[in-house]
């Protein structure tokens, strides 16, 4: 597929908030933060989706329900950090809310690629995810230098990541937009919080007070509010 001027722009600006700065604010951030509360702040894509969407040229409009799950889903991540506010938790408050930046790249990101309906998922993830990779080599060789990976289990984690959990994992999500639409298909991140969760604690020993959980809690009624589809089923 031959890009013109305006998807060469596109394709650039989607690199750049689909894998360039949400991919250098997580690895950052963790370290201030613990993978629980990641998670669950990765759960509020949808809810960016939904406020960027209504603002987008001919995105998707907020509806009463998005609405609705907006404020819950901000209220989710005030009860998430409250315990860091008050000196309880393990999370910096500071790091916490820079971590907000990667939803919100996603959202835009999830806008960005109406531009690019006409380019093939497969071809479209390639292509971004090298030029984010591009776009980053030289600040992590600036700041890091050349890597030196001595353990096989490096390799492994490197082959997970990269492929099965950021190229495979893309390419489904981008085949799954047009068919749902970017609000729709964004609430797969409902998953993170679970996972997030139950390796933090698990793998991690890192602590679990009864707020965190009802702060995701609060995360997941917004993301029902958001996508509609089952109080629709009930209201039926």
């Amino acid at each position: 597929m031959g890009l013109g001027g305006a998807s060469l722009v596109a394709l650039l600006l989607f690199s750049a908030f689909q894998y360039a700065i949400p991919l250098t604010i997580y690895p950052l951030t963790q370290q201030y933060i613990t993978s629980s509360a990641a998670g669950i702040v990765n759960a509020m894509t949808p809810i960016m989706v939904v406020i960027v969407s209504h603002l987008w040229p001919q995105g998707e409009k907020m509806t009463l329900l998005r609405s609705i799950g907006v404020v819950f889903g901000f209220l989710g991540i005030v009860l998430l950090a409250l315990p860091s506010l008050q000196g309880q938790g393990e999370s910096d408050p500071v790091a916490l809310l820079a971590t907000m930046g990667a939803p919100l790249c996603y959202a835009i990101s999830m806008n960005l690629i109406r531009w690019l309906d006409a380019m093939d998922r497969v071809l479209l993830t390639t292509w971004s995810l090298s030029i984010a990779t591009v776009m980053l080599a030289p600040f992590a060789f600036a700041v890091e230098g050349i890597p030196v990976i001595e353990q096989r289990a490096t390799w492994y984690a490197l082959f997970v990541i990269g492929f099965v959990l950021t190229s495979a994992a893309f390419i489904l999500l981008f085949w799954l937009i047009p068919r749902v639409g970017g609000t729709t298909a964004s609430t797969i991140t409902f998953i993170a919080p679970v996972s997030s969760v139950l390796l933090g604690v698990l793998i991690l020993q890192e602590q679990l007070l009864p707020i965190h959980m009802m702060g995701m809690g609060v995360i997941f009624l917004g993301m029902i509010f958001v996508d509609g589809r089952l109080l629709k089923f009930l209201g039926r």
